[in-house]
């Protein structure tokens, strides 16, 4: 029988969008996610069919939300025992540090997916040191965008070889053939989540004024 590795998915919050991805991973590996509790005023769908195992690690704020740790990232680790890691690039959570370094220790491989700079066009040197060390210590570094590797450009060569892209994207369960669409109505996708702060009564107003505008 083909040995299943084991594979550490750790995440701020399990974010809906991401499940069915997480998914098809444990269909090849042995699956399990660490994250938080998502809240009802995030936005995120907390009601998910999951084919994995998840274990809750609480985050806790300090210093005025600088800075924050997220519980039982290294007791999972020992407890799990996986062959490798896939783990969201937060440099402001303590706990992604003691287990990059605790994998980097025990030689297993570490996947970072992040954002790098691309909304940081003036990032200050140390900036720029935390994110080489964050790539020193990984086995490769996944980048949402083409733009998020660009940004990235101001380090090293030897840590850009270490960056590859995964665009990011979000599964379609509803989707229509093109030969069904009607390219000529009109209308607005909104792709995000409907929280607080997202200024959504702003998108529908502006809506409204190019309907009346029409008319």
């Amino acid at each position: 029988m083909k040995k299943r590795y084991k594979l550490m998915i750790v995440q701020p919050i399990l974010a809906d969008y991401r499940v069915h991805y997480f998914n098809k991973l444990a269909q090849d590996y042995d699956v399990r996610v660490y994250s938080d509790q998502a809240t009802p005023s995030s936005g995120f769908n907390l009601e998910m069919a999951v084919d994995f195992s998840v274990k809750k690690t609480p985050i806790i704020n300090f210093f005025n939300n600088k800075f924050y740790y997220q519980l039982d990232l290294v007791k999972g680790f020992f407890s799990f025992k996986p062959d490798i890691v896939f783990i969201t690039a937060h440099p402001k959570n303590i706990g992604f540090w003691m287990l990059m370094i605790l994998c980097k220790v025990l030689r297993v491989k570490t996947f970072i997916h992040g954002q790098g700079f691309y909304n940081k066009p003036n990032t200050s040197a140390l900036f720029r040191l935390a994110y080489s060390l964050v790539i020193s210590l990984s086995f490769r570094y996944v980048c949402y965008t083409k733009s998020v590797k660009k940004s990235l450009s101001v380090l090293s060569e030897n840590h850009l070889a270490k960056c590859f892209v995964a665009d990011n994207a979000i599964y379609n369960e509803h989707h229509i053939p093109w030969r069904e669409k009607d390219f000529l109505c009109n209308g607005i996708l909104f792709v995000g989540r409907l929280r607080e702060g997202n200024n959504i009564e702003l998108l529908i107003a502006a809506v409204n004024t190019v309907n009346e505008q029409k008319d």
